[in-house]
């Protein structure tokens, strides 16, 4: 009877056993589906539409903004990828805190079987749960925080890009008005009117025009390039893809921003700082549960004892000793980790007030500088207004006409340079409070969610 019992417990326990199936790593095939990524693909534009709570009308769109090419970056970006990776293997491991010990048989033929059965005592079981389940919502923190962080390169590199072009297109009209001017100096000279040394002055502020537009042409080129990598997607995704900036180019007045809210946003709205809360949750149940092993489990072990000329059945109780060892190494163990996530915690929250407060200082002096170069770009426009007006009445001379239009060019450089700093600041302080200051549009789609991408499985 107890050979029957044993082979039914063992048959029922094995019928319920999950099958191994492998599944290799494709190199090749990965590298052809991500070569394949684009910003016309149909799945992108659902996931669109789900972002922005509303259908799409035009696909692909006719020119990518910033809010257009973050949800692109919400879609591709294998960093999200990995974090949700993360979550789901917090996620199961709270199931496997949570199972109850298996029953286990011994059994010796003509002698003695049992069944014995392990009760988990000092509510270790709960500890576990507790701890893998704050470890979860650690791990749901972080895919928020990683979301921003993408959403902080892209704009980072849009405004790369912006600069870049733009910085381009004032060198061009600097280097026509450069090759008038070496052109000029060069029939001044053949007319003997000047000397040597004007003209070779002339071809190499000529050369340097060249060089200057050569360079920002290549930080263009970089800065498309790096734009794809931010998003996730090759290089050749953003061929013949146009770009539009208008959604970066608005600027708060300093003034109406405070820096006391500000810092009350980010110390209570910050994913990270949830994030390393939840993990200093999950120290304290990690040392509750190595404080619970102090105790000892309790094996139960009801057995069928074969005796001649009668069978009787005993009832076995079995536990450990606590005798060398009270878990004091564990115990120590798990007190010097919960430490660490409260220093962990506590340095994080002075990071994230350092760096607002450089943020809401930068941000403020750089829009200063940026209203200065505004003004003095409005006096340069005022200067070539009048000189065009003095050139046309014959009261100066064309290479004055276009010197003044080099100064105009040099104040629209340093006007832009202004701009982009302040735009950069500006991201420096959203960073800080890890939300949008201004003209941010809503989002519908949880970080969390895995999209379904065409050609890709994402699990």
């Amino acid at each position: 009877m107890m050979r029957i019992a044993t082979l039914l417990v063992a048959a029922a326990a094995l019928n319920g056993c999950a099958a191994y199936h492998p599944k290799p790593l494709e190199p090749d095939k990965s590298v052809a589906v991500f070569q394949h990524r684009s910003l016309a693909a149909p799945g992108l534009k659902a996931f669109m539409a789900a972002a922005l709570g509303h259908a799409v009308r035009s696909w692909p769109p006719r020119s990518w903004g910033f809010t257009g090419l973050t949800v692109a970056a919400l879609y591709y970006q294998p960093r999200l990828d990995l974090a949700r990776a993360r979550w789901a293997v917090a996620q199961a491991g709270i199931g496997v805190a949570g199972m109850r010990p298996n029953p286990f048989i011994d059994y010796t033929p003509g002698l003695e079987g049992y069944i014995a059965e392990t009760i988990e005592t000092a509510g270790r079981r709960g500890d576990r749960i507790e701890q893998t389940s704050e470890l979860s919502q650690a791990a749901r923190r972080h895919i928020a925080a990683v979301a921003w962080r993408v959403r902080s390169d892209t704009r980072n590199a849009l405004l790369a890009l912006n600069r870049a072009r733009s910085t381009a297109a004032i060198l061009e009209r600097r280097l026509a008005v450069q090759k008038s001017l070496a052109a000029a100096a060069e029939q001044r000279f053949v007319r003997g009117e000047t000397a040597r040394d004007a003209l070779l002055a002339a071809r190499a502020k000529l050369q340097d025009a060249r060089s200057a537009l050569a360079g920002a042409r290549e930080q263009a080129r970089v800065a498309e390039a790096d734009l794809a990598r931010r998003i996730g997607v090759p290089r050749s995704a953003l061929t013949d893809v146009r770009t539009s900036f208008s959604a970066l180019q608005a600027l708060p007045d300093p003034s109406s921003l405070h820096r006391s809210r500000l810092q009350r946003q980010a110390l209570q709205g910050r994913p990270d700082i949830m994030e390393a809360l939840h993990s200093y949750a999950a120290a304290e149940a990690a040392l509750k549960l190595e404080v619970a092993r102090q105790y000892p489990n309790v094996t139960l072990a009801p057995g069928y004892v074969w005796e001649q000329p009668n069978s009787t059945w005993t009832l076995g109780i079995g536990l450990t000793l606590p005798v060398l060892n009270h878990n004091q190494p564990g115990i120590a163990r798990a007190k010097a980790k919960r430490h660490e996530a409260a220093v962990r915690f506590r340095a994080l929250q002075a990071r994230v007030i350092g760096t607002l407060n450089s943020a809401f200082t930068g941000y403020r002096a750089t829009h200063w500088r940026l209203q200065a170069a505004e003004d003095s770009l409005t006096l340069q426009r005022q200067a070539l207004r009048v000189a065009q007006a003095r050139f046309d009445q014959d009261q100066i001379g064309r290479p004055a006409l276009l010197g003044t239009k080099l100064a105009l060019y040099g104040a629209e450089q340093a006007e832009l340079i202004a701009r982009a700093d302040a735009q950069q600041r500006l991201g420096a302080l959203e960073d800080a409070v890890q939300q949008p200051l201004i003209n941010a549009v809503a989002l519908h789609v949880s970080p969390e969610q895995s999209p379904q991408r065409d050609g890709e499985k994402v699990q």
